[in-house]
């Protein structure tokens, strides 16, 4: 029993030493009473309140689920304990908050929400035109606003130079940019810090010089023998023509002029060419004068953030008309007659391309492949709607289809017209060719200097 009673007290002592000696050794929390929140937003001002904090050691981390630790910067001590700023690089998700002071000690986890977005309505531009200016569409910019364009490798360049953020903000685009590569734009302003979700691709920024429409020739029959129907016949060979629309632009670089004619052998034929000219009113203010037109005297477009916010189309008749445009996320999505609820026009969008078309009660829907192609709106093109057309010549119908369309249906039509289309080195789209027509439609750029 004595034995026992020795062997009890020998491993007692060894147990109550070994306690004794972890608690003497180890390294004591340097904090009490912490009290924090579990959940804050990007870029917030958080406070961690407690006693403890060292104001010359004192290091606070972001440490992820990946073991990967976000050094927190500029720390502010208070007398009730710190406050700091959640780092801008950090993404939304779960965290856990790291102290190292004499040792290292998580203080709790944490989870982090998307950063609050002062700038209402923001829309990005799909297109960085090299050496020109672009507009980030938005409200809310001030003076502490900065924009980047970084590659698909995350190599970001240096900050833009501002030109106004009036009406949105506009930016001078570097001309040294890699031709038809994809960037993507980054928004800072307040410390905050927006990424595009689409990637903007670079070009060579070309205007649209000319379209020409081939017309191939053929055989015209002008008569018949009655004694032998089936008999020779008489006919006239007609030559191939060319119908070609010019673009002529003044020093400013502003469309003047679109002159309409017809083309055979190097010479105009036929009747007179047509001309509509632009008359510049105002800075937000373009008056289409058309020529010859059996439909308009003349449109006038108002226009925002370089979109056609109005326009005013006059008759041949000299009735007037307002029609009210329509924008979601920068696409053209409806044209209203000014005091009506009812429509002339509506598009709706998928993938951010123009999928269908309703106007004047009829339906047009489109269909996409991959090839994608700049310089021309080709679904607004195709439907050839006229003051939508003189909008798109002018580049104020918002933002074009991302792709050419393969496919689409005129009403009634069931199989479809089929679209070809092919590009130049810099991606501007060169032909365009439809199933149902013996014709092609070739474009011609010439390059903004």
């Amino acid at each position: 029993m004595n034995k026992l009673w020795l062997i009890l007290f020998m491993v007692s002592s060894i147990l109550g030493f070994t306690a004794c000696s972890d608690e003497n050794d180890s390294p004591q929390t340097p904090l009490t009473d912490v009290v924090m929140n579990s959940m804050a937003s990007i870029g917030d001002i958080f406070t961690i309140n407690g006693s403890g904090f060292d104001k010359t050691s004192t290091q606070i981390y972001f440490r992820n689920e990946n073991e990967e630790e976000i050094h927190v910067k500029d720390l502010e001590f208070t007398t009730t304990g710190i406050q700091f700023k959640v780092p801008t690089e950090l993404t939304p998700g779960k965290y856990t908050i790291i102290l190292k002071q004499n040792g290292t000690w998580p203080l709790g986890e944490i989870t982090l929400l998307a950063m609050s977005n002062p700038i209402k309505n923001l829309v990005y531009p799909t297109e960085l035109h090299m050496g020109q200016n672009m507009t980030i569409q938005g409200e809310g910019f001030n003076s502490t606003a900065k924009v980047y364009l970084e590659d698909i490798d995350g190599k970001r360049s240096e900050a833009l130079e501002i030109i106004s953020t009036e009406n949105g903000l506009t930016c001078h685009v570097p001309s040294n940019l890699k031709s038809q590569a994809f960037y993507t734009i980054v928004l800072t302003q307040d410390g905050g810090e927006w990424k595009s979700e689409i990637k903007a691709v670079a070009l060579l920024i070309k205007r649209l010089n000319s379209i020409m429409i081939p017309v191939a020739g053929y055989w015209e029959y002008t008569a018949w023998s009655e004694e032998e129907p089936w008999g020779p016949t008489d006919s006239i060979w007609i030559a191939p023509k060319q119908n070609i629309s010019k673009l002529i632009y003044d020093t400013q670089g502003r469309l003047t002029k679109i002159i309409e004619y017809t083309e055979e052998e190097g010479e105009i034929v036929g009747e007179k060419a047509t001309t509509t000219t632009f008359e510049y009113n105002t800075v937000n203010q373009i008056k289409v004068v058309v020529h010859n037109s059996i439909e308009y005297s003349s449109i006038t477009f108002e226009v925002k953030n370089n979109q056609v916010e109005t326009c005013t189309v006059l008759d041949v008749w000299d009735e007037s008309y307002v029609y009210e445009w329509t924008y979601n996320e920068g696409y053209l999505t409806q044209i209203t007659e000014a005091g009506t609820q009812e429509p002339i026009w509506e598009a709706t969008y998928s993938d951010y391309n123009l999928k269908d078309i309703m106007t004047y009660g009829s339906n047009i829907p489109f269909e996409y492949g991959t090839q994608y192609a700049y310089g021309v709106n080709v679904p607004l093109l195709l439907t050839d709607d006229t003051f939508i057309k003189y909008a798109g010549f002018l580049g104020l119908t918002g933002r074009n289809s991302k792709n050419i369309p393969e496919k689409y249906y005129l009403t009634g039509s069931e199989e479809g017209i089929h679209i070809e289309g092919s590009t130049d080195n810099d991606g501007y789209l060169t032909n365009l060719s439809l199933s149902t027509e013996n014709e092609a439609r070739i474009f011609t750029y010439e390059v903004v200097q």
